[in-house]
């Protein structure tokens, strides 16, 4: 009976852990989102952190897909200076997606192109 009590609540505990899904709350702290329930949209989120500055999470319904806290393709972990720079990033990633690139990439000169950096 100990054994039945201790082990399989052990086991779902572990296999519920090892999800490969990553499930995004509909609201957070810092800024209020909802995520559609369609698996196939694409959606982002602009987010902020002391250390590093401004970045950007994408979406798939509630999936994230990519969390990118610091400019891509820029030596360092230095984030985009300011909230518009990192939300234009995010529109510009999210179009090469919908173009069928993926993984999404940013070059240096994209980036300056698009007064990133």
């Amino acid at each position: 009976m100990i054994v039945k009590n201790f082990i399989i609540p052990i086991i779902l505990i572990a296999s519920v852990s090892c999800s490969d899904k990553t499930e995004v709350p509909a609201e957070t702290a810092d800024n209020k989102i909802t995520l559609p329930t369609n698996p196939d949209t694409l959606t982002y989120r602009i987010f902020y952190t002391d250390s590093i500055g401004w970045g950007y999470d994408v979406f798939q319904g509630s999936k994230l897909m990519i969390h990118q806290e610091h400019i891509p393709a820029i030596q360092g972990m230095k984030g985009f200076s300011t909230m518009q720079k990192a939300d234009k990033a995010a529109q510009f990633i999210l179009e090469k997606i919908n173009r069928g690139l993926f993984p999404p990439t940013l070059s240096v000169t994209e980036l300056d192109s698009l007064d990133l950096i």
